[in-house]
């Protein structure tokens, strides 16, 4: 009998391993594709409508920022954290751009920028 070890992720009709970073980077593209509140398992999952909704408000994106920090808490991932979220996208675009800042916990290591 295999172990099977995480994080996992499906590669065609398999499932193979993928380092952390990875799998850290496809749960927040995941988060971004999804309405905020909408998962059972953490009511804080969700960025989609958050950033949409928050538009010129003083503090929307810090709300997004605590919102998903909160919901990697509910998942056990304690080692990332989103620092920063900024808008990317030209003034009158028609459709919004935004970069996440985020940084392991574990380490000193730089930021990394993640577009979506």
């Amino acid at each position: 009998m295999a172990n099977l070890a995480f994080p996992l992720k499906l590669d065609g009709a398999f499932l193979s391993r993928t380092d952390k970073t990875d799998a850290v980077l496809q749960l927040l593209r995941l988060m971004a594709q999804t309405p905020h509140g909408s998962w059972k398992g953490s009511k804080h999952f969700g960025l989609r409508n958050l950033i949409q909704d928050s538009g010129g408000r003083s503090g929307g994106p810090r709300a997004a920022v605590i919102e998903i920090n909160r919901s990697l808490e509910d998942l056990g991932i304690d080692d990332w954290k989103v620092v920063s979220i900024d808008k990317e996208s030209a003034p009158g675009a028609e459709t919004a751009s935004y970069s996440l800042t985020v940084q392991r916990t574990d380490d000193d290591g730089a930021p990394m920028r993640f577009a979506f």
